[in-house]
């Protein structure tokens, strides 16, 4: 049976971070970041990336190879084929493993929110396989659980006991 389970959802704590960057490099990785005023998400990329980089300017662009750590979904597919389908539909960056249990894959996908909600929605969907079907409905209720549903439209049951989002 296919599953999903969020492993993570990035969020800097910034009380503890800030200070332990300040100890390990002896400088400020926030700064460029604080006086940007910069949202959240945007925020803690440029303080990740100034780790590396002191020089880091504060914008997108600058922070492209720190993009994935938004959040991460494990999902487990049932065969390889369902792996296969599972990625296509995320079309995000993902890392592919087989599990100890023969044929099943473990699958870790990092993406946006944005990218997240159209994954689900071509997911969701009637032309997908039921077991694909399964892997996201999974992915929908996490969001649901975050209290994020209101992202989606109201899903419509399925007599295979999977839901569409139409």
């Amino acid at each position: 049976m296919s599953a999903a389970q969020l492993v993570g959802f990035t969020v800097l704590n910034l009380r503890t971070f800030l200070p332990v960057m300040q100890s390990a490099t002896g400088r400020n990785v926030g700064s460029v970041a604080d006086e940007a005023d910069l949202d959240p998400p945007l925020h803690h990329m440029v303080s990740v990336a100034a780790i590396k980089d002191q020089n880091i300017k504060a914008s997108a662009e600058s922070v492209r190879n720190y993009a994935h750590m938004f959040h991460a979904i494990i999902v487990v597919g049932c065969d390889e084929r369902d792996t296969a389908e599972v990625l296509s539909i995320a079309a995000m960056p993902s890392i592919v493993q087989p599990t100890k249990v023969r044929g099943v894959d473990c699958v870790l996908l990092a993406g946006t929110v944005e990218q997240w909600i159209d994954a689900v929605m071509r997911g969701c969907h009637r032309s997908v396989s039921r077991e694909v079907r399964q892997v996201y409905n999974s992915v929908y209720q996490l969001f649901a659980k975050l209290k994020m549903k209101s992202l989606f439209p109201s899903p419509t049951e399925n007599n295979d006991q999977t839901f569409y989002l139409t």
